[in-house]
This record gives structure tokens, C-alpha cells and sequence, in this order.
């Protein structure tokens, strides 16, 4: 689990996409993001 803007962030790799899936914790709406590599997970975060 990762903290970004006050808000925890799971990251999770998938094997069979070969994506990293992730999504906002603690919240009570659902707000999930993917991307290929770290930097493309960055973007993501960027924008929510």
C-alpha cells in the first residue's frame, strides 16, 4: 500500500495482463487505475 495526496493507493501486479492494477483505499466509491510500469501509474495518480 502506497500514500499519494493524503490518500492510500494498492498496487497489485498482474501476471496475466502484465499490468499493475491498483485502486484508492479507505473510500466508499470505487476509483481503480492500471498501468504497464510505474511510470504510467504515476500519470494515473496525477489525475484523480
Amino acid at each position: 500500500m502506497l500514500e499519494y495526496k493524503d490518500c492510500f493507493v494498492s498496487v497489485e501486479y498482474s501476471d496475466e495482463d502484465e499490468a499493475l492494477h491498483g485502486r484508492l483505499e479507505f473510500i466508499r466509491d470505487l476509483v481503480a487505475y492500471e498501468g504497464d510500469d510505474v511510470k504510467s501509474l504515476s500519470l494515473r495518480f496525477s489525475s484523480l
